[in-house]
């Protein structure tokens, strides 16, 4: 769940954990300056010994608010809709879907939304690009969905990662065309908050981000993942069944 930067060697490999739950040894309230807009409210840091860089990682969307709203959360399940319990009561339809659908055995549908936060403890810390690594890619498999549609164009800056196109982009959420290559600097004293969204609509991906970082002259490659594990995104083709859950009902009610 940390990575630490620097060492001996010119250009090494380090590795973070995206887990659902973030351990947090010290939180700093002020002082965060994420690129462009100020995104997202998860800006708790991990900041153990020395490191010139400590990085913490979250997919669980639970833990932290997507800024923008995400245009829908979906989980794919290899069971039938009349398999799945009910998902837990919430005032807003999205509210705790992360955490119960995984444990459920559900992944990821389409989109696998995320924060990375990068406190700089030392002068000369900057990240010089992130790329996405494709793990593996299986043929799409027919599977039933549920989720919630929260509507709306995401509208702010964020690393938009292609899974079909394993590309990585930095878009500012101004307009779809207005991406570029993602890069910054951080600050000692300092916390970048950067909010990803990957999405698939061809494969069902294994994947992880790679992010090239310079400390003090040494460039180290930080590949964040899911706790050990790469992220999971299924495909939004061939779904069999996609159902919302309707409160008032009691039920799951097929959609399409």
């Amino acid at each position: 769940m940390t990575a630490k930067t620097g060492g001996p060697a010119s250009r090494g490999t380090a590795q973070v954990f995206a887990a659902a739950v973030v351990v947090v040894v010290a939180v700093f309230a002020a002082g965060f300056s994420p690129i462009g807009d100020r995104i997202g409210t998860f800006v708790e840091s991990t900041v153990l010994g020395r490191e010139p860089l400590v990085i913490s990682a979250t997919s669980d969307t639970d833990r932290f608010n997507f800024a923008g709203a995400p245009i829908s959360m979906k989980f794919t399940f290899p069971l039938s809709s009349m398999q799945l319990p009910p998902p837990p009561p919430s005032s807003e339809r999205c509210t705790n879907r992360y955490t119960w659908a995984h444990s459920l055995g559900g992944e990821d549908h389409f989109s696998t939304y995320g924060q990375v936060s990068l406190y700089a403890r030392s002068a000369g810390v900057a990240v010089l690009g992130a790329r996405v690594e494709i793990v593996e890619r299986l043929a799409p498999m027919a599977r039933t969905v549920v989720g919630c549609d929260l509507g709306g164009p995401i509208d702010v800056s964020y690393l938009s990662i292609d899974l079909d196109r394993a590309v990585a982009e930095y878009s500012t959420g101004s307009g779809v065309d207005d991406v570029r290559p993602f890069a910054l600097e951080v600050a000692q004293g300092e916390t970048e908050v950067v909010q990803f969204w990957a999405f698939s609509g061809t494969c069902d991906c294994r994947w992880r981000i790679i992010l090239d970082v310079q400390v003090d002259g040494v460039v180290e490659e930080i590949a964040i993942d899911n706790d050990g594990v790469p992220f999971v995104t299924y495909a939004s083709g061939e779904v069999r069944d996609y159902y919302q859950w309707y409160a008032d009902q009691q039920q799951w009610i097929l959609l399409e």
